[in-house]
């Protein structure tokens, strides 16, 4: 069977804090030229004409979202999601093959034993996956897109009880 997993815009969503706590745990030797990318707030101003024609300046500082075109981003984005989610989940959901691709992380599993208990255990366990995911990308503003969210059985498996939990964490 199959789960596959999208986050909400996480390159756009993502705290550069974490980032750069994240790069400082695995890999401090690339601290200078994180900060400098990512230490300081990003300038944003807007120009734009209010109601009555009046030229109107509007400044922002942002600390999150990686950005778009930036050489570190994505690798920074990467390291964060691995040292905060998914080397965690890797341990702790050692019956499923995860894969991670940036924000996607779809996952496989199958039953020890090929029975309807079997499938519906597993069932238990891709729902506890999920919610541990949730627990440790949240507070990295990294949440996920649970009309994205799937869960694939082959035609063998059971279908997903109507009451169990999985039904309200994918569709």
């Amino acid at each position: 069977a199959a789960n596959t997993e999208d986050a909400i815009k996480a390159f756009y969503s993502i705290e550069w804090q974490s980032i750069l706590d994240a790069v400082d745990a695995v890999w401090p030797e690339a601290n200078p030229q994180f900060k400098t990318y990512y230490g300081v707030a990003s300038v944003c101003v807007y120009a734009y004409k209010d109601e009555e024609g009046n030229t109107v300046l509007h400044v922002t500082f942002s600390t999150t979202g990686v950005r778009a075109g930036c050489v570190l981003g994505s690798i920074g984005f990467d390291v964060c999601l691995h040292h905060f989610v998914y080397q965690f989940l890797l341990e702790e959901f050692d019956d499923f093959i995860i894969r991670s691709l940036t924000d996607d992380m779809p996952s496989f599993f199958k039953p020890e034993v090929q029975s309807d208990d079997g499938w519906y255990h597993m069932f238990d366990r891709t729902s506890l996956l999920l919610q541990r995911y949730d627990e440790l990308a949240n507070p990295l503003n990294i949440y996920r897109h649970k009309d994205k969210d799937k869960t694939y059985v082959p035609p063998e498996a059971p279908a997903v009880p109507p009451e169990h939990p999985l039904h309200e964490l994918t569709t």
